[in-house]
């Protein structure tokens, strides 16, 4: 993002994936963060999530793409913190053991090669290495290997980024200073306050589209 776009204050509401991401994002190029989470971060939809990276079956082609991108990008964030234990590239075994099923598989394994996406079939010896405790039905005579999958592991993610963010001079705010209690939308501006209880110093914010939009 150029200098001229690029915000000098903003708020971001929730210290969930999403909110954490953009905070330390923010954060790191240079702006005025406040994060505000009313519970503590990662502890909502996020920690409830399965966090399976993976664009296996999304269709159509472009929203395929879009997600094998969000894959590549985890990986590559992973590895500049460090190679951060969080990013699990577990890997995926997918199997059928009708002959629909196996033909559906097979169609579906042509696509995403067809798009550039890791897959191909193992065979059931092959799969056993992978994963010495799986026991697969006799009639799952070939397994589909989807190596570039994997998941998160959503808690101590989120909590390495929040601190990415403060690192990087981003305010937190958690619990009844960082619940936000009203947002008034006007033509242009967002404008928000957050705080605690009664008596408590409540904050407030606007956010504002850059000069000349």
């Amino acid at each position: 993002m150029s200098a001229e776009l690029r915000p000098r204050r903003c708020v971001v509401i929730g210290a969930g994936v999403l909110g954490v991401c953009v905070a330390a994002r923010l954060a790191e190029a240079g702006t005025e963060v406040t994060l505000l989470e009313r519970d503590r971060p990662g502890r909502a939809t996020t920690r409830s999530s399965f966090a399976w990276l993976n664009a296996n079956d999304k269709t159509p082609q472009a929203y395929h793409d879009l997600n094998y991108a969000g894959m590549q990008a985890w990986a590559g964030l992973s590895a500049a913190l460090g190679g951060a234990a969080w990013y699990r590239p577990s890997g995926n075994l997918e199997w059928a053991v009708s002959a629909t099923g196996r033909a559906l598989l097979a169609a579906r394994l042509r696509r995403l090669t067809g798009w550039g996406y890791p897959a191909r079939l193992i065979s059931a010896r092959q799969a056993a290495e992978l994963e010495p405790s799986l026991r697969l039905p006799r009639s799952a005579p070939d397994v589909a290997w989807f190596p570039g999958e994997g998941y998160l592991v959503t808690e101590s993610m989120v909590s390495q980024l929040t601190d990415v963010a403060a690192r990087h001079g981003a305010t937190v705010l958690t619990g009844a200073p960082g619940h936000v209690v009203g947002l008034d939308p006007v033509p242009g501006q967002m404008k928000g306050e957050w705080g605690g209880g009664r008596g408590a110093e409540v904050g407030r914010g606007r956010c504002e589209p850059p000069p000349g939009k």
